[in-house]
């Protein structure tokens, strides 16, 4: 039973001595790269693969015989090259084979073809891409990020605005890595409150202090993200500097309050003023009637 369930495995079960050349391998190879056991069996790695794999795999395999005490397992990911001249992507999981005296004498293991995987691998890499090159020519500073609060993906606004020359210098470390550790420790409870409570947060102006110092203000937006199960993984932030517009504001709000109290100044003199003039004013119309019905009296 043991022996029919290897040699009707998809994944290709092999044996090698240390000069790595195959000593054994199941009939599952001349799916994967076309060979029959008969002739893949005696043949040694090198025929099969790259010279700048074969040295990569050498080097692996060396390095796992040497201190074979604490590293027994080996596993990556290569190329084989199948007998048509294709190259096909695999992954080797290997272990070392030991002796009666405890001395390793080669390997066992599987290879399983990842072209699928590679596949996925590349769609993603190329979705990745293109959603690079959208939000780094986007003037707002825009990122991901995971349920610690990481950079997984920041566009050429977010590392304008931290102050570092490359976005990749952002990924995998936090606002503690680059904004004063008070206000740091603020934006992560806020994201952390975001995620917790899963509700999306849209255009709020957030006092800030900039890596550089100095206080300013931000409008953001932050939106938790969610896998396929509908748990939180971490969240996407949106934000620009409202420094200026805030500025102008005040600036517009002074000016709106002088204004105010100018009209009220003016308003309190030319109250004043008519008084003033007014008063002497009511004297002489009085003087006047009386001389008025003086000469009319006399006339």
């Amino acid at each position: 039973r043991k022996y029919f369930l290897v040699e009707n495995s998809h994944d290709v079960i092999w044996a090698m001595d240390l000069k790595l050349k195959f000593t054994f391998a199941t009939k599952s190879v001349q799916d994967l790269v076309g060979y029959t056991t008969e002739e893949w069996v005696g043949s040694p790695l090198y025929r099969h693969c790259t010279r700048q794999e074969f040295m990569r795999m050498a080097k692996i395999t060396a390095n796992s015989i040497k201190n074979y005490k604490k590293f027994k397992h080996i596993r990556f990911e290569t190329t084989f090259r199948h007998k048509n001249g294709n190259n096909i992507p695999v992954e080797i999981i290997g272990k070392l084979i030991f002796n009666k005296f405890g001395l390793p004498i080669g390997y066992h293991g599987t290879t399983r073809d990842i072209t699928e995987r590679h596949k996925v691998r590349n769609d993603l890499a190329r979705e990745k891409a293109l959603l690079l090159s959208l939000i780094n020519h986007l003037p707002d500073r825009i990122y991901f990020k995971d349920r610690q609060s990481r950079f997984l993906i920041a566009n050429k606004a977010v590392a304008e605005h931290i102050g570092v020359k490359d976005v990749s210098y952002l990924i995998g470390k936090t606002d503690l890595d680059f904004y004063p550790i008070k206000h740091a420790k603020q934006y992560k409870i806020d994201e952390q409150n975001i995620m917790e409570s899963q509700q999306t947060v849209i255009n709020y102006e957030e006092r800030v202090k900039n890596p550089d110092g100095k206080l300013g203000w931000t409008l953001a937006s932050k939106i938790p993200i969610k896998d396929e199960n509908g748990v939180v993984i971490g969240l996407v932030g949106i934000s620009r500097d409202i420094s200026d517009t805030k500025k102008i504001q005040k600036d517009l709000r002074i000016a709106k309050e002088l204004a105010e109290q100018s009209n009220e100044l003016k308003v309190n003199f030319i109250a004043n003023v008519s008084h003033e003039i007014r008063t002497p004013l009511n004297a002489i119309l009085g003087f006047s009637n009386l001389l008025k019905d003086e000469f009319t009296d006399t006339g």
